[in-house]
């Protein structure tokens, strides 16, 4: 999707790398509204002093707009937490140590999650397999 001179980065995006695609998904997972935005180099203005973007979508099809933007550095937990301490939905006054510990334990959720859903596809394909030895990370399974 384009926005401006910033394309948005879907979850399932290929153009994400692994870090960006999770970090993608829990903007999305914290505020539906929410999507991570890049804006490619050749597409850079003066005004575009840094890569990525947050672009909010209002559910009332209200124009979309920039809500704000970093550089690639801060794609991380720190992003995270600024969104959360941003959030107003809850009511709830979150001071930025309070924040990242959130973000982490997001991060480390959505890894745990990642992790499991590949377990349980491996668990799957040696199940269905008609193969009496099934080999998987150097290790072989009889």
């Amino acid at each position: 999707m384009y926005f401006g001179n910033a394309h948005i980065l879907e979850p399932d995006g290929n153009a994400l790398s692994v870090k960006h695609q999770r970090i993608a998904e829990i903007i999305n997972d914290l505020d539906d509204t929410l999507r991570l935005a890049w804006i490619p180099p050749d597409q850079r203005s003066a005004f575009d002093k840094h890569p990525f973007a947050i672009c909010h979508f209002p559910a009332d099809g209200r124009e979309p707009y920039v809500v704000m933007t970093f550089p690639e550095d801060e794609v991380d937990e720190r992003l995270i937490a600024q969104i959360i301490m941003r959030d107003t939905h809850q009511g709830l006054s979150i001071d930025k140590l309070d924040a990242e510990y959130r973000a982490h334990m997001l991060m480390e959720a959505k890894n745990r999650m990642e992790e499991a859903e590949e377990r349980a596809d491996f668990a799957k394909s040696v199940w269905k397999s008609p193969l009496h030895t099934y080999r998987h990370n150097g290790i072989e399974y009889h």
